[in-house]
């Protein structure tokens, strides 16, 4: 029976393929070798249907089963197709994912040695603070300043020869992974602040041996921290360091006694050896943040002091810039300035101590603006090179800066001797009318100071300025710097704003004279 099926089944098709081509072959007819010629229909024509089935059977014939040799082609086509189509853009995908979480190899000194560090060991460092910004990545720092040595720069001592120093804080990404409870850090920020802290100066023998007994840690690095934890502008609180908090901070602790432009390496005119190496120090931590910290990705730069720092940055800054060209490139990098507390304005007598800073200019061999050296030829008129108006004329006209100045600085008018070291700004119900006389004739002198401090802040039209009532000296460290406004105008507001402008846009300057100024401190207006 079932060689008669076949044999029916096997006459059927030979019948059908003496007389005709079937429109749909079967899979078995399709692959079957043949090597008859085309069946022709009665009619002795052959329709283009017929010609194109035939090619379709003639080319997979040809493919498939000619010879071992078609057979490995067509599998090296399959893997050569299976590895353009699939592997190779699995491979660049990972690569590319690889490479994103890849620490960047040219940032030392970092917080850590490897790039990929456990839960637990995040939990077990209290140093860090994390702030949660998506489901996938925090914002995270250090919250103190870790100290950097300048060994490799030997010009960069303080008054007694110690190797000075510096202070950093990088502001971090934390990139997290939450199947692998991993974290990827990156050194993110390409904004920093350079902060010169202050306070006050020396300018002979007897005045610097005199400023290392009392206070030696503005003489010396010898008894300099490991770690500092900075405060107001320096702090890494959001709440305190206000639009700073995501910049690479910078503190350099003052120990040349200056005022940041010394480049005397030892002085022979006394057995101490007393150095002044202002300009120095500045150029070598800017020379070791260039070369290991990251500093040549920056893209913004600003330089910030109080008091002495404050007139460092209005003093060296130009230097700096015709200095160091490689490193601060005006071209590239955005580079700014905030002065706190150092605008001085010319005396009417000696009193403003003229005569030391011109004594400190030589014993300092200070290293001043160009541009002031050539305006006063006479060297007994260049220490006039660190009044505010003065100093501020060696700055291109299209630098960013910001005053922050009290009109009633008090440490400004006690050198200036307008303001007695016992004397108040008010008058108490209880004084006797010789105190009474005494303060009245203060307060007219601390006017007359204030109304020429005024004066001075506003012929400058190319700066901004802060100005306010509040008796201070030195804003910027404090905790609620941010709090201070004039006209409702707080300053938090002010630095943001600042922050986004560019040198096209008008000029903020907020000068209180009608006692506007809101001081979140108790004060004696």
């Amino acid at each position: 029976m079932f060689n008669k099926c076949m044999s029916k089944k096997t006459g059927n098709i030979d019948t059908m393929s003496n007389t005709k081509v079937t429109l749909y072959p079967s899979l078995t007819t399709i692959l079957t070798p043949s090597t008859s010629p085309i069946t022709t229909t009665s009619s002795n024509s052959v329709s283009p249907l017929h010609i194109s089935i035939y090619k379709l059977k003639t080319t997979f014939l040809t493919r498939f089963h000619l010879s071992s040799t078609s057979s490995n082609s067509y599998r090296l086509e399959i893997f050569l197709t299976f590895l353009l189509c699939i592997v190779l853009p699995i491979i660049i995908i990972f690569s590319l994912i690889f490479r994103k979480n890849i620490i960047d190899t040219r940032q030392e000194e970092t917080l850590f040695n490897t790039s990929t560090i456990t839960t637990s060991i995040i939990k077990n460092i209290s140093t860090i603070i994390l702030d949660k910004t998506n489901d996938n990545s925090k914002i995270f720092f250090p919250t103190e300043l870790r100290q950097i040595q300048l060994n490799e720069y030997p010009d960069a001592r303080c008054n007694d020869g110690s190797q000075a120093t510096y202070y950093l804080r990088h502001r971090y990404f934390l990139s997290t992974k939450t199947e692998q409870h991993t974290f990827n850090i990156h050194v993110q920020s390409r904004r920093w602040l350079i902060f010169l802290d202050g306070g006050w100066y020396c300018h002979d023998l007897s005045t610097c041996e005199k400023r290392q007994l009392i206070n030696p840690l503005l003489t010396s690095s010898k008894q300099s921290k490991d770690y500092r934890y900075g405060s107001g502008i320096l702090s890494s609180s959001s709440d305190e360091s206000g639009p700073f908090t995501n910049y690479n901070i910078i503190y350099i602790p003052y120990c040349s006694s200056d005022l940041w432009t010394g480049t005397m390496n030892s002085s022979s005119s006394n057995s101490n050896q007393i150095q002044f190496s202002g300009y120095n120090i500045l150029k070598s931590v800017l020379y070791d943040l260039y070369e290991t910290k990251g500093l040549h990705q920056a893209k913004q730069i600003i330089f910030s002091g109080t008091s002495a720092g404050g007139l460092g940055v209005l003093i060296t800054l130009p230097n700096l810039l015709n200095d160091l060209p490689s490193i601060l490139n005006r071209n590239r990098i955005d580079i700014r300035a905030i002065i706190d507390s150092a605008w001085f304005i010319e005396p009417d007598n000696d009193s403003y101590g003229s005569d030391t800073i011109q004594h400190g200019i030589d014993y300092w061999k200070a290293k001043l603006p160009l541009k002031c050296k050539e305006k006063y030829k006479n060297k007994q008129e260049r220490w006039k090179c660190f009044l505010g108006d003065v100093a501020l004329e060696s700055f291109e006209k299209n630098t960013q800066l910001i005053i922050i100045q009290s009109l009633t600085d008090n440490t400004q008018l006690l050198a200036s001797k307008q303001l007695s070291s016992t004397s108040y700004l008010t008058i108490d119900d209880n004084d006797n009318d010789e105190n009474i006389d005494r303060l009245r004739t203060t307060n007219i002198k601390t006017n007359n100071f204030t109304l020429k401090l005024i004066d001075s802040l506003k012929k400058q039209s190319h700066i901004n300025i802060f100005a306010t009532g509040c008796p201070f000296h030195g804003l910027l460290l404090r905790a609620d710097w941010l709090q201070f406004s004039i006209n409702d105008k707080k300053l938090s507001q002010i630095l943001i704003a600042w922050l986004r402008t560019t040198p096209s846009k008008r000029y903020i300057q907020l000068i209180d004279r009608l006692r506007m100024s809101y001081c979140p401190i108790t004060v004696n207006l």
